[in-house]
């Protein structure tokens, strides 16, 4: 079943459209008669995150927030909740550990590489010295951001990336979904030429990747497309460059106000939230190059 909130629009899930979708746990029940139980808890979590341990280490309130806001998702493992905007938000701030990320090298790809792991570097598309630099930050798990990705990013680039006018600089945000980060970890760690197509596909396949029995296994099957075996997923996910990498940078969008993705900071400042259309993208961009000419 695909919930939809008050506007008409599918509810944000962090897993896609999946199996667990359904709002309910093992042995068919629901979240909502599990809590009257005093039953919620970890169980309900899809497998790869119960066993990262988030069960233990996150809050009920975190794991299982209140169900009568419509806006929220009613099942019992999400991280998201569904935006006035096209955009995707967290529902509260999560703390985990490069130790405790780092436990999924050994389930879903077996044990860490111990050869010096893969470091964080920047990827952008455009010219280094583009009048105008935009700076994207997006979930792979976030439904808005696929669709910025597939309908409305490809004019863009035409456009403007293509043409020189405008840099444009890739970062990651989780929005507190250990998936999540797992998943912008591989891309990070791809061959600098199959960094964007590899992103791209896993935003065009996010509902099957995501909603896999072991979404850590599906993606190790996307990274071999983009030239990574098995020990580089794992020396990937073992690297505390790149979890570093990626944290700083969404700690550095938090500073700058971002709190849901897709978001967009021109020549440094937060100006567009959300899937927005190319017009909009023109009506921002366009003024700004003219100065600059």
């Amino acid at each position: 079943m695909h919930a939809t909130d008050v506007r008409g629009r599918g509810r944000i899930h962090p897993n896609g459209i999946g199996p667990h979708d359904t709002g309910f746990c093992a042995g068919g029940q629901s979240e909502r008669a599990r809590r009257k139980k005093g039953k919620a808890g970890e169980a309900c979590l899809p497998r790869p995150l119960r066993s990262w341990g988030l069960g233990r280490q996150a809050s009920p309130a975190f794991l299982f927030p209140p169900l009568n806001n419509p806006l929220r998702q009613t099942t019992g493992h999400v991280f998201m909740i569904a935006a006035p905007s096209p955009s995707c938000r967290r529902i509260a701030p999560v703390r985990f550990s490069f130790s405790s990320l780092a436990l999924v090298v050994v389930l879903a790809v077996g044990t860490p590489a111990q050869a010096q792991g893969p470091s964080y570097e920047e990827r952008s598309l455009g010219a280094a010295t583009a009048p105008v630099q935009v700076i994207e930050y997006s979930s792979l798990l976030c439904s808005h951001c696929a669709t910025f990705h597939k309908d409305i990013l490809p004019q863009i680039k035409k456009e403007y990336i293509d043409t020189g006018k405008v840099r444009w600089v890739f970062r990651d945000h989780s929005l507190g979904s250990p998936l999540a980060l797992g998943a912008a970890m591989i891309t990070r760690c791809a061959p600098m030429d199959t960094y964007y197509p590899l992103m791209g596909t896993l935003f065009a396949n996010q509902r099957a990747w995501a909603s896999a029995p072991n979404p850590m296994e599906a993606l190790q099957s996307y990274a071999a497309l983009a030239g990574m075996d098995k020990d580089a997923v794992a020396a990937c996910l073992d690297s505390e460059s790149v979890f570093k990498g990626i944290r700083d940078g969404e700690a550095e969008a938090e500073a700058a106000g971002v709190d849901s993705t897709p978001s967009f900071l021109i020549n440094g400042k937060p100006v567009i939230v959300g899937a927005q259309s190319v017009e909009q993208f023109r009506a921002v961009l366009d003024p700004l190059l003219a100065a600059k000419k």
